[in-house]
């Protein structure tokens, strides 16, 4: 065999190397992006028919959120998440329901949900939401992208001994 022939012989076998780890490898699917919802209220100790203002986040943006007061529902609003998938409402609670209840924000075309437990008539109080609220989960196959750049500078490194071996035996 001809040191030409060998040449060709390591660089196509360099290639099929790289070709079949790239097979190999599969698709780098990143991890599925997961919004949490979150609902967060500025006290959640108000008096009866007092103003409260919410806060949603993780929400679809410009997707409606019906902002419902549970136990017997009763609607206090709507709001639509901006382009982050954010909203404030400002609502007003009824001025004849007291006691402990469940302020829910549901998306009106999604499956976006997330709620915050108030004692209406309670001592005031400071406090924030309840529902959603764990980090998002975000990623990519590192180590098949890692591997695939290993094996790319292992056959440039190899394709640059065998020039050079070339251009020495002229």
């Amino acid at each position: 065999m001809t040191s030409k022939s060998r040449t060709v012989a390591i660089v196509v076998a360099a290639l099929t190397a790289v070709v079949a780890a790239l097979f190999a490898a599969g698709s780098a699917s990143a991890a599925p992006y997961s919004r949490q919802p979150h609902l967060a209220i500025n006290t959640q100790n108000p008096g009866v028919g007092a103003t409260v203002t919410l806060t949603g986040t993780g929400y679809v943006a410009g997707v409606h959120a019906t902002v419902t007061l549970h136990s017997t529902p009763v609607t206090l609003g709507t709001a639509t998440p901006n382009a982050s998938g954010d909203f404030t409402l400002s609502v007003t609670l009824p001025s004849n329901v007291s006691g402990t209840h469940t302020i829910v924000a549901s998306g009106d075309a999604s499956n976006d949900s997330a709620s915050v437990t108030i004692t209406i008539g309670g001592s005031s109080g400071g406090g924030s939401g309840g529902g959603g609220g764990s980090l998002s989960s975000t990623g990519v196959a590192v180590l098949s992208i890692g591997s695939v750049g290993v094996l790319l500078l292992l056959s440039g490194a190899t394709a640059l001994l065998i020039g050079r071996r070339r251009k020495l035996s002229v």
